[in-house]
């Protein structure tokens, strides 16, 4: 099984390229691929709660969501609100050094 990595900067609820991203993901996740989506900076917006259902979608179809512990403060929810795992900066380093991880980034 292959490992895919995508990493978004952009608020996945209203950016264009965000949104074709999420839609790759979901797809390869559907080739029963390991798929990780890391959300860091911008990708939630303010106290966006329409970020949600994205991300329970992903989560339903078998993709893992993480998100910097920033972010979550930022946008004032917690990790358990939206279904995700909180990580740091390290984590994500990591997961971008894991030999075999195709890695997109938006």
């Amino acid at each position: 099984m292959e490992q895919y990595l995508f990493v978004f900067t952009r608020n996945i609820s209203n950016d264009p390229s965000a949104g074709h991203l999420l839609r790759i993901a979901l797809g390869v996740c559907g080739r029963a691929h390991d798929v990780t989506v890391f959300l860091t900076d911008n990708a939630i917006g303010g106290t966006e709660h329409g970020a949600a259902d994205l991300i329970e979608r992903l989560r339903r179809a078998g993709v893992r969501v993480i998100a910097d512990g920033g972010i979550l403060g930022r946008a004032r929810l917690q990790a358990d609100q939206l279904g995700v795992e909180p990580a740091s900066d390290d984590e994500l380093c990591a997961l971008l050094l894991t030999p075999g991880v195709s890695t997109h980034w938006c």
